[in-house]
């Protein structure tokens, strides 16, 4: 990756490339340190950063007015305020042909975003704290409608820990489709209640033990 940014940097000087990912939030500005590559670092949330970017390309705008970059200045580099947005009115994905061709034989569950962040949180060498900020949530109508307008009948929740009872209301309102999710062995899952919809719940041992991660998961 850094080598072809280094590559397109070299044959267009003049191009703003900005870099984002799980990979600018753990390492920040010493990303700086590692490549000339990339003018601008974007971490946590980018939904509203990407669109005052392209403003800032275009000469429209001020860097110092948009949330959550890094950006170099002078011999260093200059981080701006993190701003978490608010989870309700999100954009849905579109899984259309005219963005997607063969879609229906790439996509087979749909991910579909539920939170951010993550209800734990305890877990000290995780990423998915600084890449999610604080726990957040969509309405659970607003979701439920998300996914029964889209004619999907399988979907994923995208966020590593949604609760049990988030889980339950959501197969309330939509009680023909088939939901996967991520969690943890709790206890208050009711089960009974959401077997019939629930395709699975991935619930993964995290380790840096060595051993652990060799011999126990595999």
């Amino acid at each position: 990756n850094v080598m072809i940014h280094e590559e397109l940097k070299k044959r267009n000087p003049d191009i703003v490339l900005v870099a984002g990912g799980p990979q600018v939030d753990w390492f920040g500005e010493r990303i700086f340190e590692y490549t000339d590559a990339f003018d601008i670092l974007s971490y946590g949330d980018g939904d509203d950063a990407i669109s005052l970017l392209a403003d800032l390309v275009y000469g429209n705008g001020r860097i110092e007015d948009i949330p959550n970059i890094i950006y170099k200045s002078g011999s260093g580099s200059m981080r701006n305020r993190r701003r978490d947005i608010d989870m309700s009115g999100i954009p849905a994905p579109s899984y259309s042909e005219e963005f997607y061709p063969n879609i229906e034989s790439k996509v087979m569950i749909a991910p579909r975003e539920d939170s951010r962040g993550c209800r734990h949180r305890k877990c000290t060498f995780c990423v998915h704290t600084r890449i999610g900020g604080h726990y957040r949530t969509r309405p659970v109508e607003e979701l439920a409608d998300e996914i029964s307008s889209s004619g999907m009948i399988t979907h994923r929740l995208s966020g590593p820990s949604p609760s049990p009872d988030y889980i339950s209301k959501l197969i309330k309102h939509v009680p023909d489709i088939k939901i996967s999710a991520f969690g943890y062995s709790d206890s208050s899952y009711e089960y009974d209640e959401i077997s019939d919809n629930l395709l699975g719940i991935f619930i993964g041992l995290e380790s840096t033990d060595k051993y652990i991660l060799e011999e126990v998961l595999r």
